[in-house]
């Protein structure tokens, strides 16, 4: 019987049990793809990753990332994680080494700090998919709120496609209660990860799944229709990708 090194790595926190969760599965080179999907399944986390040798060396390891329905070429707190856990294995070294996916090579810088390891990657740049104004009135529905129109709601992907959606009011974004059947509806109808809804004056992003986490400038809460179970924080590629939008429509 096969036997593999797996972690399970609690991102954006200093405390076990709390932040956002992956599953880590070092060396998994003797697993094919349908093997990894069946474990993301199983682990039943919003995602699980497979550390694997680079196959260029621009790269120090390479990375697939899983949900429990399907591979995504780059998210966020998993490469965080995964780094984590590639590092305490000895896969790498800091302070600076890259990671191969789907998404490309991207660039991590490990830095020591009183509180703990601090892991950080440059995001693949968000680009932009299309515009969804005539789908407005069904993206409000979804959402249970009125949203701006003008501009009009956008996708945008920085490997997971996002909806952003702008609202009128800071608390408006906190006091969301979407219909998450209609969201995964429209995510699946359009090949859609979720939609994020924000407001644009001080780029407040909510990506309709659980927790809230305030900072000065950002608010981000990701409900991903795909991985309904997930009770998580902020997600740091709907807030890249939120980003970008703002600064392509100011």
């Amino acid at each position: 019987m096969r036997t593999f090194s797996y972690k399970q790595v609690d991102v954006f926190t200093t405390r076990a049990g709390m932040g956002n969760p992956v599953g880590v599965v070092l060396a998994a080179e003797s697993l094919d793809a349908a093997e990894m999907q069946r474990l993301a399944r199983w682990t039943n986390l919003s995602e699980t990753t497979f550390v694997l040798p680079a196959t260029t060396p621009e790269a120090d390891y390479r990375l697939r990332i899983f949900s429990p329905a399907h591979e995504l070429p780059f998210a966020g707190h998993p490469t965080v994680g995964s780094a984590h856990a590639a590092l305490e294995a000895g896969l790498v070294s800091g302070p600076e080494f890259r990671q191969e996916c789907g998404a490309g090579i991207l660039p991590l810088t490990a830095t020591d700090t009183p509180a703990g390891r601090r892991i950080s990657v440059v995001a693949p740049e968000a680009k932009f998919e299309r515009e969804f104004g005539e789908y407005a009135d069904a993206i409000a529905a979804a959402l249970g709120m009125p949203i701006i129109s003008d501009p009009p709601p956008a996708a945008m992907t920085n490997g997971p496609v996002w909806l952003f959606v702008q609202l009128a009011e800071e608390d408006a974004v906190i006091a969301l209660e979407p219909d998450m059947a209609a969201v995964a509806r429209l995510s699946r109808d359009h090949g859609l990860s979720g939609i994020a809804a924000f407001r644009s004056s001080m780029a407040l992003a909510r990506g309709c799944t659980s927790a809230v986490s305030h900072r000065r400038s950002a608010c981000t809460r990701i409900r991903s229709p795909v991985a309904p179970m997930l009770l998580c924080p902020p997600t740091s590629r709907a807030r890249a990708g939120c980003a970008r939008w703002v600064g392509t429509t100011s």
